[in-house]
Protein backbone atom coordinates (compact mmCIF):
# COMPACT_ATOMS: atom_id res chain seq x y z
CA UNK A 1 0.00 0.00 0.00
CA UNK A 2 1.40 3.25 -0.80
CA UNK A 3 1.75 5.94 1.54
CA UNK A 4 0.19 9.82 0.83
CA UNK A 5 3.24 12.51 1.01
CA UNK A 6 1.89 16.06 1.44
CA UNK A 7 4.52 18.30 -0.25
CA UNK A 8 3.87 21.89 0.61
CA UNK A 9 5.28 25.03 0.52
CA UNK A 10 4.96 26.97 4.03
CA UNK A 11 6.51 30.07 5.53
CA UNK A 12 8.00 30.24 8.97
CA UNK A 13 4.77 32.37 10.14
CA UNK A 14 2.57 29.00 8.82
CA UNK A 15 0.99 30.41 5.73
CA UNK A 16 1.27 27.87 2.56
CA UNK A 17 0.22 29.43 -1.00
CA UNK A 18 1.66 28.71 -4.14
CA UNK A 19 3.38 32.64 -4.36
CA UNK A 20 5.99 32.01 -1.24
CA UNK A 21 7.45 29.43 -3.21
CA UNK A 22 11.20 29.66 -4.13
CA UNK A 23 11.61 26.98 -6.61
CA UNK A 24 14.81 25.83 -8.70
CA UNK A 25 17.26 23.59 -10.29
CA UNK A 26 18.16 22.45 -6.61
CA UNK A 27 14.78 22.25 -5.03
CA UNK A 28 13.58 20.51 -8.66
CA UNK A 29 16.49 17.75 -8.21
CA UNK A 30 14.81 17.27 -4.72
CA UNK A 31 11.64 16.62 -6.13
CA UNK A 32 12.42 14.55 -9.02
CA UNK A 33 13.95 12.18 -6.48
CA UNK A 34 11.11 11.96 -4.37
CA UNK A 35 9.32 11.01 -7.58
CA UNK A 36 10.49 8.00 -7.82
CA UNK A 37 8.83 6.82 -5.11
CA UNK A 38 5.30 7.80 -6.57
CA UNK A 39 2.76 7.36 -9.07
CA UNK A 40 -0.15 8.69 -8.67
CA UNK A 41 -0.55 12.73 -7.86
CA UNK A 42 -3.43 14.33 -6.17
CA UNK A 43 -4.79 17.71 -6.53
CA UNK A 44 -7.15 20.50 -5.12
CA UNK A 45 -8.73 22.52 -8.08
CA UNK A 46 -6.56 26.14 -8.04
CA UNK A 47 -3.16 24.32 -7.96
CA UNK A 48 -3.89 21.47 -10.29
CA UNK A 49 -5.25 24.38 -12.76
CA UNK A 50 -1.30 25.71 -11.99
CA UNK A 51 0.28 22.57 -13.04
CA UNK A 52 -2.45 21.89 -15.79
CA UNK A 53 -1.55 25.14 -17.23
CA UNK A 54 2.32 24.80 -17.13
CA UNK A 55 3.76 21.38 -16.82
CA UNK A 56 2.41 19.75 -20.08
CA UNK A 57 3.83 22.61 -22.15
CA UNK A 58 7.03 22.13 -20.41
CA UNK A 59 7.49 18.46 -21.34
CA UNK A 60 6.30 18.89 -24.82
CA UNK A 61 8.31 21.83 -26.39
CA UNK A 62 11.62 20.55 -24.00
CA UNK A 63 11.33 24.13 -22.70
CA UNK A 64 13.30 24.64 -19.19
CA UNK A 65 16.05 23.17 -17.47
CA UNK A 66 16.93 19.64 -17.52
CA UNK A 67 15.36 19.06 -14.00
CA UNK A 68 12.34 20.84 -15.43
CA UNK A 69 12.05 18.45 -18.26
CA UNK A 70 12.37 15.80 -16.07
CA UNK A 71 9.59 16.58 -13.54
CA UNK A 72 6.87 17.28 -16.29
CA UNK A 73 8.03 13.91 -17.77
CA UNK A 74 7.42 12.29 -14.68
CA UNK A 75 4.08 14.07 -14.10
CA UNK A 76 2.52 13.24 -17.32
CA UNK A 77 3.08 9.59 -17.17
CA UNK A 78 1.58 9.69 -13.46
CA UNK A 79 -2.10 9.48 -12.75
CA UNK A 80 -3.42 12.72 -11.67
CA UNK A 81 -6.75 13.16 -9.32
CA UNK A 82 -8.28 16.39 -8.88
CA UNK A 83 -10.63 16.77 -6.22
CA UNK A 84 -13.20 19.84 -7.67
CA UNK A 85 -17.09 19.63 -7.29
CA UNK A 86 -16.91 22.79 -9.96
CA UNK A 87 -14.39 21.69 -12.83
CA UNK A 88 -16.00 19.50 -15.90
CA UNK A 89 -13.20 18.10 -17.45
CA UNK A 90 -9.53 17.80 -17.74
CA UNK A 91 -6.90 17.79 -20.58
CA UNK A 92 -4.09 16.04 -19.13
CA UNK A 93 -2.96 12.92 -19.80
CA UNK A 94 -3.81 10.51 -17.08
CA UNK A 95 -5.88 12.97 -15.16
CA UNK A 96 -9.34 12.18 -13.65
CA UNK A 97 -11.57 14.65 -11.73
CA UNK A 98 -13.28 13.12 -8.11
CA UNK A 99 -16.25 15.90 -7.15
CA UNK A 100 -16.20 14.85 -3.01
CA UNK A 101 -13.45 13.73 -1.03
CA UNK A 102 -14.56 10.70 0.41
CA UNK A 103 -11.70 8.56 3.37
CA UNK A 104 -13.36 5.03 2.22
CA UNK A 105 -12.51 6.08 -1.76
CA UNK A 106 -8.93 7.89 -0.34
CA UNK A 107 -8.51 4.72 1.39
CA UNK A 108 -9.28 2.32 -1.78
CA UNK A 109 -6.41 4.45 -3.71
CA UNK A 110 -4.07 4.15 -1.51
CA UNK A 111 -4.74 0.23 -0.92
CA UNK A 112 -4.53 -0.24 -5.14
CA UNK A 113 -0.97 1.57 -5.26
CA UNK A 114 2.21 0.09 -5.43
CA UNK A 115 3.74 2.86 -4.98
CA UNK A 116 3.60 6.41 -3.02
CA UNK A 117 0.89 9.34 -3.81
CA UNK A 118 1.53 12.87 -3.44
CA UNK A 119 -0.40 15.47 -2.44
CA UNK A 120 1.50 19.27 -4.24
CA UNK A 121 0.01 22.15 -2.33
CA UNK A 122 -3.40 22.10 -2.14
CA UNK A 123 -3.89 23.63 1.23
CA UNK A 124 -7.80 23.37 1.42
CA UNK A 125 -7.74 19.30 0.48
CA UNK A 126 -4.63 18.98 2.81
CA UNK A 127 -6.12 20.05 5.54
CA UNK A 128 -9.24 17.97 4.58
CA UNK A 129 -6.92 14.80 4.05
CA UNK A 130 -5.03 15.50 7.80
CA UNK A 131 -8.73 16.00 9.33
CA UNK A 132 -9.41 12.11 7.80
CA UNK A 133 -5.92 10.96 9.54
CA UNK A 134 -5.06 10.32 5.46
CA UNK A 135 -1.31 11.82 5.07
CA UNK A 136 1.43 9.39 5.99
CA UNK A 137 4.37 12.12 5.05
CA UNK A 138 4.75 15.40 5.45
CA UNK A 139 7.18 17.36 3.27
CA UNK A 140 7.55 21.01 4.68
CA UNK A 141 9.56 23.20 1.92
CA UNK A 142 10.35 26.07 4.82
CA UNK A 143 10.65 29.46 2.71
CA UNK A 144 13.41 31.82 3.76
CA UNK A 145 10.65 34.25 4.10
CA UNK A 146 7.57 35.47 6.15
CA UNK A 147 4.65 35.86 4.26
CA UNK A 148 1.97 37.66 6.98
CA UNK A 149 -1.18 36.61 5.29
CA UNK A 150 -2.30 33.91 3.07
CA UNK A 151 -4.04 30.35 3.68
CA UNK A 152 -3.06 28.37 6.22
CA UNK A 153 -2.64 24.23 6.49
CA UNK A 154 -3.39 23.97 10.20
CA UNK A 155 -6.08 25.11 12.10
CA UNK A 156 -6.12 26.31 15.54
CA UNK A 157 -8.23 23.30 17.30
CA UNK A 158 -7.71 22.66 20.83
CA UNK A 159 -7.72 19.01 21.00
CA UNK A 160 -6.75 18.08 17.18
CA UNK A 161 -2.32 18.00 18.67
CA UNK A 162 -0.64 15.51 15.77
CA UNK A 163 2.36 14.05 16.78
CA UNK A 164 4.77 14.01 14.24
CA UNK A 165 8.36 11.85 14.05
CA UNK A 166 11.16 13.47 12.59
CA UNK A 167 13.22 11.87 9.19
CA UNK A 168 15.21 14.55 7.42
CA UNK A 169 16.22 17.53 7.10
CA UNK A 170 17.36 19.22 3.88
CA UNK A 171 18.39 22.59 2.84
CA UNK A 172 19.23 24.25 0.19
CA UNK A 173 21.69 27.83 -0.92
CA UNK A 174 18.23 29.39 -2.07
CA UNK A 175 17.58 29.38 2.19
CA UNK A 176 14.74 26.93 1.64
CA UNK A 177 14.63 23.81 4.26
CA UNK A 178 12.90 20.71 3.64
CA UNK A 179 11.73 19.25 6.70
CA UNK A 180 10.34 15.67 6.27
CA UNK A 181 8.02 14.03 9.05
CA UNK A 182 6.07 11.01 8.99
CA UNK A 183 2.43 10.74 10.84
CA UNK A 184 3.13 8.85 13.53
Amino acid sequence: MGKIILHLHITPDGFCDHRTGVVNIEMMKSVNELLKSVNRAIFGRKTYHLFESYWPMVWKEKKGSEEDIIFSGLMEDMEKIVFSKTLAHTEWKNSRIIKELNKQEILEIKSQSDKDIIVFGSPGLASQLIELDLVDDYYFLVQPFVAAGGPRLFHSQPDSKRKLEFKNLQRFESGVVILHYSFQ
